[in-house]
């Protein structure tokens, strides 16, 4: 488990409080974002794999998904896993900046208890851009669910809303010492997380300002928050039975995050993830062209990241 704070922390799970006072002996931090970040053309798009007639695969818009879980009364919420399988930089800016802060939030959607609070599941990674690279992007891949000490995300009622953000930026103190397996140079540690478990709203808000602000730092891509049916009860709820309504699904199993002025790009190759060469291909590319070392692969140069969500059905007692 990386140490992050010295003897302070023996987990990765901490407390905002924690976390802010780390922040604010590194010094306040100003927002100088270039603006990328209203842009619609950073704003990523997902796409989750799902089997097309039984015998392939395709990365498909989300209000085409169905759910994996019917979510009937006996499980009607969800137990999440999330893991970055890849992140691949593209034809980010690199060379301006070393480090880049990734930051993924997990919240409950429409479907949660009534007259309490959504919780929120908030995940804060540090990436090393310069060592990314575009040749292996899965060298870049962390498993999130040690950020909450192999706790699940409870998302009630199946209906979940999901934020992703890259923030590209130099390296600054309190960074490298949030972050210091990477500051060490451990070239095969190229993202260290911590999360932040079934916290309130307020205290997302709080995040917000401590982790979403980097002096000359410039936005690679986010979205805003995107609600998903992670059930067929949730996904029926979020409707309401009303004609013209579409809802995005969210099943388990891969998702592509694309910005979405390349989402075209890669869609219309039909492209798949080829775990042993840790990168998306072209759809029509085979073994052997990859391995020619002649190749070059169309999508090495576009921006994207790969989740893996694993999912399961349960009902949870409200209790924490």
């Amino acid at each position: 488990m990386p140490d992050f704070f010295g003897s302070r922390f023996d987990a990765c799970v901490m407390g905002v409080g924690e976390a802010l006072h780390v922040l604010d002996d590194a010094g306040s931090m100003v927002l100088q974002k270039d603006g990328a970040a209203d842009d619609m053309r950073s704003q990523f798009r997902l796409f989750p794999l799902v089997a097309i007639d039984g015998d392939r695969a395709e990365f498909i818009d989300p209000h085409r998904a169905a759910p994996s879980f019917r979510g009937d009364s006996s499980a009607p919420d969800i137990h999440a896993k999330v893991e970055l399988v890849a992140f691949n930089a593209g034809d980010l800016p690199t060379a301006e900046f070393s480090r880049a802060t990734l930051r993924l939030d997990v919240g409950e959607g429409a479907s949660a208890l009534p007259g309490g609070s959504a919780l929120n599941w908030a995940i804060v990674a540090g990436l090393n851009l310069a060592a990314a690279g575009t040749d292996r992007p899965d060298r870049a891949g962390h498993d999130f669910n040690g950020c909450f000490a192999r706790r699940p995300i409870e998302i009630r009622g199946g209906a979940a809303l999901l934020r992703f953000e890259v923030v590209a930026h130099p390296e600054p103190s309190w960074w490298r010492r949030i972050f210091s397996r990477l500051a060490k140079g451990d070239v095969g540690e190229l993202v260290t997380a911590f999360g932040f478990p079934a916290i309130v709203p307020q205290a997302v808000r709080i995040l917000d300002t401590a982790f979403s602000q980097f002096d000359a730092g410039t936005t690679l891509f986010r979205s805003a928050k995107m609600p998903f049916a992670l059930t067929e009860s949730a996904r029926d709820g979020m409707t309401m039975d009303t004609p013209g309504v579409e809802v995005a699904s969210l099943p388990q199993g891969l998702s592509l995050l694309v910005p979405q002025q390349h989402f075209a790009n890669v869609v219309e190759v039909s492209p798949k993830y080829w775990m042993g060469y840790g990168a998306l291909h072209p759809g029509g590319a085979t073994a052997a062209e990859i391995n020619d070392s002649e190749y070059v692969n169309p999508l090495a140069q576009i921006p994207y990241a790969i989740l893996r969500t694993r999912l399961e059905a349960v009902k949870l007692s409200g209790q924490f």
